[in-house]
């Protein structure tokens, strides 16, 4: 279908919001048409042909198929990506006293923020709040939009505080390693009026961990309560990771048994969080309970979970009970992966089992269970694998 721009037609589209009767120069003749038969057809001066000279009104009185004609129009214009002509339909209706979609202008703004265009989608929201209501989707539209095109400072200017609006801020914030700053957004949401949410603690939380700040994470923690956001499984989990990676096992152990204490389950990640960081602190028999602990709860462990407990059995050269949990794994339907193999092969190696490990190796690649890449990868490891010298003799007879 064509779509045609307004600037063709401009006096055939109804945006008046009030009705302007006119005179009409051009007298258009309706024929009345109740007495037309077949036989009058014959003639189209036959006497019973009433014709009137009644002028036909140039605005109607209804303006249901104003508005839906000229939606229309905008929404056509949005679905084939002509922002720039969907802008001149808005001018158009707001400028006739029309009250704008806060939808359609949703819509408007992401297109603009999507092709880059910041000033046209700004314009999108001004009008807006001119002219309609925008809600809480119109301004987390923007603020996304700013967020994706790092424009931060931009994000918060002349917008009315939300706890929804917020939620990407503060998540860039994080991302950019801000956190300063994403902390003073909540005190400014609190000054405003706009208490913050555990989605918003949350993501201050998770951030503060990764960047090794778990004294002050666990600040915020022990206030949450305080603040009207108990916290929930996920600050549990935020808060065990953060913990553990600043090397406080003990203070993070605490944290799990005041979750369970308070009566909340802990959850997949939980099992899993707890597992790697068992592992990786060489606290396997903890690991390998924790993973019994798991399955009574309901919870399956997946194959990066089964990885998890091997690469922690290999690392202290326990490969007797790492073939145990692959036997296991494998009995419980959970089919190894390659990197589970891999894990295994190199385990076998360091233990001082070379010659097992590269026969392990050439079979498994003859089998095509592991790749050439993760051939390549074992050479490093260990340098004399009689398959990888095969394989490179082959590839230079090529």
């Amino acid at each position: 279908m064509t779509i045609y721009s307004a600037e063709l037609f401009p006096q055939c589209l109804p945006f008046g919001a009030q009705p302007k009767p006119t005179s009409n120069p051009h007298r258009n003749p309706v024929v009345n048409c109740r007495n037309l038969n077949p036989n009058i057809r014959k003639s189209r001066n036959a006497p019973n042909v009433k014709v009137s000279t009644e002028t036909r009104p140039t605005h109607l009185h209804s303006y249901d198929f104003k508005e839906t004609h000229l939606m229309k129009l905008l929404n056509r214009s949005c679905k084939a990506g002509k922002y720039s002509e969907s802008l001149y339909f808005l001018d158009c209706m707001v400028n006739r006293g029309y009250k704008p979609d806060v939808i359609l202008c949703t819509k408007l703004i992401k297109g603009f923020f999507n092709s880059k265009n910041v000033g046209k989608a700004v314009k999108v929201m001004e009008i807006l709040e001119a002219h309609g209501e925008p809600d809480v989707f119109a301004y987390n539209a923007v603020i996304s939009g700013f967020c994706k095109l790092n424009q931060i400072e931009s994000a918060n200017k002349g917008l009315t505080p939300d706890t929804y609006t917020f939620d990407p801020l503060i998540a860039a914030l994080c991302k950019e390693g801000r956190l300063d700053l994403a902390i003073a957004f909540l005190d400014y949401m609190i000054s405003s009026g706009c208490l913050p949410d555990l989605v918003n603690y949350n993501t201050i939380l998770s951030a503060l961990g990764k960047n090794g700040n778990g004294d002050q994470a666990l600040a915020i923690f022990d206030k949450l309560g305080e603040m009207g956001c108990p916290p929930d499984v996920s600050s549990y989990n935020t808060m065990i990771s953060a913990l553990w990676n600043n090397q406080d096992q003990t203070r993070a152990l605490r944290i799990v048994s005041e979750m369970i204490n308070k009566g909340i389950d802990p959850d997949e990640i939980t099992y899993n969080s707890l597992i790697s960081c068992f592992c990786r602190d060489g606290m396997v028999d903890e690991a390998i309970v924790l993973l019994g602990d798991m399955e009574t709860s309901g919870y399956s462990p997946t194959v990066i979970t089964y990885n998890i407990v091997l690469l922690g059995l290999c690392k202290v050269h326990r490969i007797d009970d790492a073939i145990e949990v692959l036997a296991e794994m494998v009995e419980k339907s959970c089919r190894p992966n390659e990197t589970t193999y891999v894990l295994l092969i190199e385990g076998i190696g360091f233990a001082g089992w070379r010659a097992e490990a590269i026969d392990l190796a050439n079979s498994l690649f003859s089998a095509d269970i592991i790749s050439k890449e993760s051939l390549k990868r074992l050479n490093k490891t260990f340098p004399l694998l009689d398959a990888y010298k095969d394989l490179t003799h082959s590839e230079t007879k090529k």
